[in-house]
């Protein structure tokens, strides 16, 4: 199984989405953490900054927000190629997932650390992917949650030909246990894009996660 590493750009600033943008021009997809201030403590860079700004790299959304769907068609004209949501964010699931659809969008349906993998039984079938956050969501640098990963042996248990995607926490002295667990896609926040060289990190925990 050929595991791939998402670099995930997170920032509230002009300046440093612009820059970073540009240290991870590298990568064949990064991750867009938006955040609402509501859903998770923190806020992200706003919408209307970002259409000022096209983007260097093809790119998807992580929205860590209430609502998503209010967000799907600025990032469709914006370019993503998919959207992440979280299923604590909304009461009507299978809504979010079809507004998604309709914009030809790719979806992913997140779980925080404390919810159970059983939520995910009912939509399966209908996304593209499943995101396992392995932190609590809105900040680099947070402390990994090791439990999620017996988590998600088990959902890998149950449906072996699912897309499993993690977030948060990833570094190289945690990838090896990261990929035991049977994952396909691993979002890596500051262990990247902290680094002094991102595209030389990036290329190691590649490495790490198909060794």
């Amino acid at each position: 199984m050929n595991v791939k590493i998402v670099p995930a750009l997170l920032t509230n600033n002009q300046h440093e989405f612009v820059e970073l943008q540009k240290k991870l021009s590298f990568a064949p997809l990064i991750q867009l953490d938006i955040m609402d201030g509501a859903f998770v403590p923190s806020c992200s860079i706003s919408i209307e900054i970002l259409k000022q700004h096209p983007f260097l790299s093809p790119f998807e959304v992580h929205l860590m927000t209430y609502h998503p769907e209010v967000y799907f068609k600025d990032f469709k004209d914006m370019g993503a190629s998919g959207v992440v949501f979280h299923a604590e964010s909304t009461d009507n699931i299978s809504l979010v997932i079809e507004e998604a659809k309709a914009l030809d969008l790719k979806v992913s349906l997140a779980i925080n650390p404390d919810t159970a993998h059983s939520i995910l039984n009912h939509y399966i079938e209908n996304v593209d992917s499943v995101l396992f956050m392995t932190v609590y969501p809105g900040f680099y640098g947070a402390k990994f949650e090791d439990r999620v990963l017996k988590k998600i042996q088990q959902f890998r248990t149950l449906y072996p030909q699912a897309t499993i995607a993690i977030d948060g926490g990833v570094k190289e002295s945690n990838i090896a246990k990261i990929r035991k667990a049977g994952i396909n896609i691993i979002c890596v926040g500051s262990a990247i894009v902290k680094a002094a060289d991102a595209e030389m990190a990036y290329q190691k925990l590649q490495h790490l996660a198909n060794s």
